[in-house]
């Protein structure tokens, strides 16, 4: 009989939670078909807050007066605030429709933890990024209004190139864990969908401005 070593190894956990993040941002379909990737080590729970943190400090930054974008401080303090509110959202709506989704594409028998850890998982691959820039930013400019203020901010150009590739990410996750889907239906609703979205959301942005 073998003996199995349960010691605990954060370093193999470490090792572990790298190689599912790498299959997650640059193999989308391997990660999605691979349980045992899903299962390195990365908590659903800790990728849905980044996802509400991310959400939150981009509804923060994007304001133009008031006591949380006169500071870095203050717009972080409002994120990791409100990220809270935004994961209970992602948690349920987001995943809910998520895998309402799912029904309309012909994976009728998914579930909304199916859409969950398909929603949470491909919206970290912009979400991530988009944290990581804003904390760029707060090294580079004074407060978010003067981030917010610059042609091109970093978090703003890392998003023209996240956003498309989370989108992606998304479609090659549903087929990958669900191959009865109708490959149409899937792209009108987690490609055709999504961009028709955000395009609009980026222009009531720019009009607003």
């Amino acid at each position: 009989m073998v003996n199995e070593d349960k010691s605990f190894n954060p370093d193999a956990q470490k090792g572990r939670a790298t190689e599912g993040l790498a299959a997650l941002f640059l193999r989308p379909s391997t990660f999605f078909s691979n349980t045992a990737l899903r299962n390195t080590e990365i908590p659903l729970g800790a990728c849905a807050y980044l996802v509400g943190v991310a959400g939150a400090l981009e509804k923060v930054t994007q304001q133009t007066s008031g006591f949380f974008v006169e500071s870095w401080f203050g717009a972080f303090l409002a994120a990791i605030l409100g990220g809270a509110f935004a994961t209970i959202l992602t948690w349920t709506v987001h995943s809910w429709f998520y895998k309402v989704r799912l029904h309309w594409s012909g994976a009728g028998e998914a579930d909304i933890e199916d859409g969950r850890e398909l929603f949470v998982y491909s919206t970290l691959v912009s979400a991530a990024p988009y944290i990581f820039m804003v904390i760029v930013e707060a090294v580079m400019y004074k407060s978010p209004i003067v981030a917010e203020s610059a042609p091109l901010p970093p978090s703003g150009f890392i998003g023209l190139i996240c956003l498309p590739w989370a989108v992606t990410v998304s479609y090659k996750g549903v087929r990958a864990r669900f191959e009865q889907v109708s490959p149409w239906r899937a792209r009108i609703w987690f490609i055709a969908a999504p961009a028709l979205f955000y395009s609009a959301a980026i222009l009531v942005a720019t009009l607003a401005q």
